[in-house]
């Protein structure tokens, strides 16, 4: 299996979290009771939110470098396949090839800083601050 970040599925083991159900006669899409998400404080400064199947986080160390590079390489993967999609519509002329690889440098080139989701929201802000200024030099 490739480590790709799909909308619904769980970024660290793939399961997707969503089902369909019948109501009124109209087939609608659910989240299943154990899709969660977490949150981490990506290095330009922007906060990113990914969907995490329950036991996964409550099993998974989200501080492990291997496991926030296993992430941060999903997710890159699922944005290039977001990107690719665009460039194929072709009801999108303004998702050319050299648009999407410019796209991708720059979304390509983020990392994780921390998990954030659990450090106290002054933290995570002084620590935004600090790039912010590092940005602005």
């Amino acid at each position: 299996m490739s480590n790709i970040d799909k909308y619904g599925h769980c970024v660290l083991c793939h399961r997707n979290l969503i089902v369909e159900r019948v109501s009124d006669g109209k087939v609608i899409h659910m989240f299943t009771p154990d899709k969660e998400e977490t949150e981490f404080l990506l290095d330009d400064g922007s906060k990113m939110r990914v969907c995490v199947c329950r036991p996964c986080k409550m099993t998974i160390d989200f501080n492990d470098k291997k496991t926030c590079d296993n992430i941060m390489e999903a997710v890159v993967n699922g944005w290039q396949a977001e990107v690719d999609t665009l460039v194929a519509d072709e009801k999108r002329p303004e998702w050319d090839g050299k648009r999407a690889k410019e796209h991708m440098k720059v979304y390509g080139e983020k990392k994780i800083l921390f998990h954030s989701e659990n450090t106290e929201k002054h933290i995570v802000e002084k620590e935004r601050e600090k790039i912010r200024e590092k940005v602005n030099k």
